[in-house]
């Protein structure tokens, strides 16, 4: 079992990445917000045209990298459970052979 603890422990690490990520984009909107509100004079039109491809490409990678994370915890997930069931019946066999012996 502890390498199942160690497991959530690993999960949980590498789950503070993306929450510490989101936290400093929230921070990054905030300040860019402040600083449109003080300023009143218009944008030409094109001026974020490239932000919002830019904006739309990288909202594309970050839904694709999170699917592929999910995958990727379900198949391991499954491996260890695998894993563990395969474990186990080595452990049935060896207990047989050493009752017959």
């Amino acid at each position: 079992m502890v390498g199942c603890n160690f497991f959530f422990q690993s999960l949980g690490i590498l789950g503070s990445i993306p929450a510490a990520w989101l936290i400093l984009t929230l921070l990054v909107l905030l300040v860019y917000l402040v600083t449109r509100c003080c300023d009143r004079r218009p944008r030409p039109k094109k001026s974020i045209t490239a932000l919002k491809f830019s904006l739309a490409i990288l909202a594309l990678l970050c839904s694709g990298a999170v699917a592929v994370g999910l995958y990727g915890n379900d198949d391991v997930h499954n491996g260890l459970v695998q894993l563990v069931a395969a474990a186990k019946n080595v452990d049935g066999i060896l207990m047989g052979v050493r009752n017959q012996v």
